[in-house]
């Protein structure tokens, strides 16, 4: 399948949201970054989902690493984003990259239940 995404503010106005289907890796992820940053600076939101229950992380454990280790620090988003990343039950594609954004800062978090993500989002 091939990669497909949307960028769009939600309808409650509190949070951008970003439904993709297909397979995604750190290049398309840093597309959605340098996005994302020019929204946030021109609405000032600064809440993201991303609901990427139809599509898999085909990134390798070393690029996802070199990503949010290298690459992100170009971006202020990890100091000032919240991020719920939905995902569908088993799906373990995104887990690495959570983890190690986590680490370096980043506020985010995984569900596979939509309404949990949104009550994260717009209560945290």
């Amino acid at each position: 399948m091939e990669m497909s995404y949307e960028i769009k503010l939600s309808t409650c106005g509190n949070f951008l949201r970003v439904q993709a289907e297909g397979k995604i890796s750190t290049d398309l992820v840093r597309k959605w970054a340098k996005e994302l940053e020019q929204m946030r600076q021109s609405t000032g939101i600064r809440r993201f989902l991303f609901d990427l229950r139809n599509a898999r992380n085909i990134s390798r454990a070393r690029r996802i690493y070199d990503f949010a280790y290298e690459d992100a620090a170009e971006f202020s988003l990890n100091k000032v984003a919240q991020s719920a990343i939905l995902v569908s039950p088993g799906d373990t594609s995104h887990d690495f990259a959570v983890v190690t954004l986590r680490n370096v800062g980043f506020k985010i978090e995984l569900f596979n239940e939509e309404l949990a993500a949104i009550k994260w989002l717009t209560e945290g």
